[in-house]
């Protein structure tokens, strides 16, 4: 008597699936890594004034390569070298696209070097040479910088100091700067483009101390008197010298 058991039967079916399965599989990988349907055919670039032709070619991708292939954390060590660059993020769309996307670096101010003037960012990262005459950015004076290969960072305690003035200040004087300075002692000098000169003193309070000169250049500029500095070395007590000329 039998009880309609068959080993030998059950095990040829579960070799049967296997070699499905495993076929599967196969049929799987090479569509994914062979087939022209994931061959990378757009590249596109955004957030940064760098030429886009150039960010893809240091990240070596290319037109025509397998999608699945790419070594995307390879590619962003790349463009991360570039001076302007701060963060990349490279992400796959499917099934033949890579989008790149950059966050540049912002220059903050103009530092004087042998040969010219040189932009720093918010990190004292040296970014590129700069044409003085042509920026918009405040020159930062008075820190004694040994300067490294463009897109290193600075090493300077002044001009950290410098930069952190350059970020506290309220957006609507920066350009209306022409210098910003720190002395011997520590304290900052601002210069504007009209030659008046405002002492801030020691880098403290420094948002309260610009919003106030913003409010004494509104209340007295408009009376045709011409200022020679403004005293906020004390916040809250700002003194005003007119020029005799």
């Amino acid at each position: 008597m039998t009880n309609g058991y068959h080993p030998i039967r059950r095990k040829k079916n579960n070799m049967t699936e296997s070699i499905f399965f495993i076929l599967m599989v196969l049929v799987a990988v090479f569509i994914l890594f062979k087939s022209p349907l994931f061959e990378v055919r757009q590249i596109s670039v955004e957030g940064t004034s760098i030429p886009s032709e150039k960010i893809i070619n240091v990240s070596g991708i290319s037109s025509g390569q397998n999608i699945f292939k790419l070594d995307l954390k390879s590619a962003q060590n790349k463009i991360q070298l570039l001076p302007l660059v701060k963060n990349v993020n490279i992400a796959r769309q499917l099934p033949a696209t890579v989008n790149i996307k950059v966050e540049e670096r912002k220059a903050v101010g103009v530092l004087q070097i042998k040969d010219g003037f040189a932009e720093v960012d918010d990190e004292g990262v040296f970014l590129r040479t700069a044409n003085v005459a042509n920026t918009k950015l405040p020159v930062l004076t008075g820190a004694s910088i040994n300067f490294p290969g463009i897109g290193k960072k600075i090493e300077s305690e002044k001009l950290s100091t410098l930069i952190n003035v350059v970020c506290e200040l309220p957006q609507e004087i920066l350009p209306k700067l022409s210098e910003i300075h720190i002395d011997e002692e520590g304290s900052i000098q601002l210069y504007m483009l009209e030659g008046i000169q405002c002492r801030l003193g020691l880098p403290e309070k420094i948002k309260e101390k610009s919003q106030m000169l913003l409010n004494v250049l509104q209340e007295l500029q408009p009376q045709g008197k011409k200022i020679e500095y403004i005293e906020l070395t004390y916040y809250g007590k700002p003194v005003v010298k007119y020029s005799d000329r």
